[in-house]
């Protein structure tokens, strides 16, 4: 079975949320169908109240460990990848998710081919970072991103709870935690920091949105 190089890099998505899933905190690696970076909100500036402030530039900072943490254990497990132990238990991994999800997405090849076409006009339209109101052409294209990327979302999960795809990507995840530990010994803490990292930025996260809900207006009392 012949894959082009779009559609191992989904399979490599679908793999690294798979051992995330299981409980190995592996970088994902730069795939098409990688999320982009979120839209700025779209809403005025205003003066952030001081606690407000102090929780967004925590989590700006913890983002930046957290890339940094990333980075290098992408850099690892792509060279693990490489490797001869690992590439004889990952390929007929690929081969499983693939054959897994083309049964129950036989329209996969061409949503893929979409989500490569958005990811580029998105990239190259220059508005990701833009503070101002984006175009509606750039809204369209997100909107129509995320929603292809729901669809397969289902597919992706089914696929890695199959039990042949589950066995395989068991036996890839032990191959390649021990491959990753022969390049880099510090694989172990770097894997438990980006954990920590994960839920602390989820913790901020939660304490920005509650902050920012409207908080209800003090009732005035009846005037006498």
């Amino acid at each position: 079975m012949i894959m082009n190089m779009k559609l191992k890099s989904v399979l490599n998505t679908t793999i690294a949320r798979g051992t995330l899933a299981t409980g190995f905190l592996v970088a994902t690696l730069v795939a098409v169908a990688q999320q982009p970076p979120q839209q700025p909100p779209q809403q005025p500036r205003q003066q952030q109240p001081p606690d407000q402030q102090q929780l967004i530039e925590r989590m700006q900072q913890t983002r930046v460990e957290l890339d940094q943490v990333m980075s290098r254990l992408t850099e690892v497990q792509e060279k693990a990848n490489k490797e001869k132990d690992v590439k004889k238990v990952l390929e007929p991994l690929e081969e499983a998710i693939y054959g897994t999800m083309k049964q129950k997405a036989p329209d996969l090849e061409e949503q893929v081919d979409r989500l490569e076409e958005l990811t580029s006009e998105i990239r190259e339209s220059g508005e990701l970072n833009q503070e101002e109101p984006q175009s509606e052409e750039f809204t369209k294209n997100i909107e129509e991103y995320q929603q292809l990327k729901r669809q397969l979302g289902p597919v992706e999960q089914q696929a890695l709870q199959d039990p042949g795809v589950s066995e395989k990507l068991q036996t890839y995840q032990s191959q390649l935690i021990e491959t990753m530990n022969k390049i880099e010994p510090k694989t172990k803490d770097l894997l438990n920091r980006q954990g920590e990292l994960v839920a602390q930025l989820q913790a901020i996260q939660q304490s920005v949105q509650q902050n920012q809900q409207p908080r209800p207006l003090p009732q005035e009392s009846p005037e006498g």
